[in-house]
């Protein structure tokens, strides 16, 4: 488990996360970097004025993918011929 980290440190830890953050990593890449929890990362990257990305969307929620459902689901479509 990382040691507590405060005073300049934090503030310097902070900056850089946020730095890397900014330039499109994602909070599970930058706990995977550091050591550090999600949580921890989260409330340095708020402590550092960053606004946050949303959250993607759920890999099982079909109804946002342009895809058709039948993709995913390993239904098989036949087009234009006989079976």
């Amino acid at each position: 488990m990382p040691s507590p980290i405060a005073g300049e440190a934090r503030t310097q830890l902070g900056a850089d996360l946020a730095a890397q953050y900014e330039q499109g990593t994602p909070i599970r890449g930058l706990v995977e970097s550091s050591g550090r929890s999600y949580g921890f990362i989260h409330q340095l990257l708020t402590e550092a004025g960053v606004t946050l990305r949303a959250r993607a969307a759920p890999m099982n929620n079909l109804s946002r993918l342009s895809l058709p459902p039948q993709v995913f689901l390993g239904a098989v479509a036949v087009v234009g011929g006989s079976t």
